[in-house]
């Protein structure tokens, strides 16, 4: 007797279900009040010219200049046939405007990245109440204090505000961003003592500060960043000497500070890094041998 082939039965079965799918992928649109939104923001940013409607998801463009990518990234998520702005990435497009605060009506909004623009004013009001993990303006003409309302977007994971012409103090809510991984302030305007509250972020693997001009020493309280992987305080304005304190940083990759005045110190305790590949201790008054131990640090490939 013979059976028949089962993949005869299967494979129209099959490619109806690949049919389905993929009809329902390309069915899918962004709602127009989502396309009209982002035809606002593109001209609140300063571009006249794009153009977004109902099949704008999941636009990308790539183009490399002056050895950097130019990136217009808009990504959706979509189920059952319709679709949701997650990520705006507009990098290196030269916009001249302002950031926009009509975001805050793309509610499933999760990433923002305006990075190498010519962006001015400050950052909107509207956007504390949105539930943004990841904002970055680097690069652009930022101005003013650091707003205070930052502290609110708690779901905030990744914080990029270097390369701007912000002034003033590093709010204390800043500290109130608990899921916070990343913190980025360098190439500021930035004075004051670091807030004691910064000690909360108890998440941070990333923390730069470089070329600012920050008040006091360098701050006791970084111990509480256990899970630390990369610090720099470059020409931060601190002072030292290096807190004893950086030892319990047991997690650190990179370490690099310069540039601080302060009492003379020894060498700092640093060997229960195991993991450091690169330390820079510039112009930081350290006087005295290379402790021996330093040689014994396996991963250790930059001093």
């Amino acid at each position: 007797m013979l059976f028949p082939n089962p993949i005869a039965f299967l494979l129209p079965a099959l490619l109806s279900f690949v049919w389905l799918n993929t009809h329902q992928l390309y069915a899918a649109t962004l709602p127009q009040d989502e396309a009209n939104v982002l035809n606002q923001v593109a001209k609140t940013m300063g571009n006249n010219d794009w153009s977004f409607d109902a099949g704008s998801c999941n636009v990308s463009e790539q183009v490399s200049t002056v050895g950097m990518i130019a990136e217009k990234n808009i990504t959706c998520t979509c189920q059952n046939g319709t679709c949701h702005v997650t990520h705006l990435v507009f990098k290196l497009q030269s916009l001249p405007g302002v950031l926009p605060s009509e975001i805050v009506n793309l509610p499933y909004l999760k990433v923002v990245d305006f990075a190498y623009n010519y962006l001015s004013g400050t950052i909107p009001p509207e956007w504390a109440s949105m539930q943004l993990e990841f904002i970055s303006v680097f690069g652009n003409r930022l101005s003013g204090s650091i707003p205070t309302y930052l502290g609110n977007i708690t779901s905030l994971r990744y914080l990029d505000l270097e390369t701007n012409q912000f002034s003033g103090q590093v709010p204390p809510e800043i500290g109130k961003l608990v899921n916070l991984r990343t913190l980025r302030l360098s190439s500021n305007r930035l004075a004051g003592n670091l807030p004691v509250q910064l000690a909360d972020l108890e998440n941070l693997l990333d923390f730069r500060i470089n070329d600012n001009n920050f008040n006091g020493s360098i701050p006791a309280f970084i111990q509480s960043w256990k899970k630390l992987r990369r610090l720099e305080m470059q020409a931060s304005g601190l002072t030292g000497p290096i807190p004893s304190s950086i030892s319990a940083l047991e997690n650190l990759i990179t370490l690099i500070i310069s540039d601080i005045n302060g009492t003379t110190q020894r060498f700092p305790d640093l060997w229960n890094m195991a993991a450091i590949n690169r330390i820079v201790l510039k112009k930081c008054n350290i006087a005295g041998q290379i402790p021996p131990q330093i040689w014994q640090m396996s991963q250790l490939r930059i001093l």
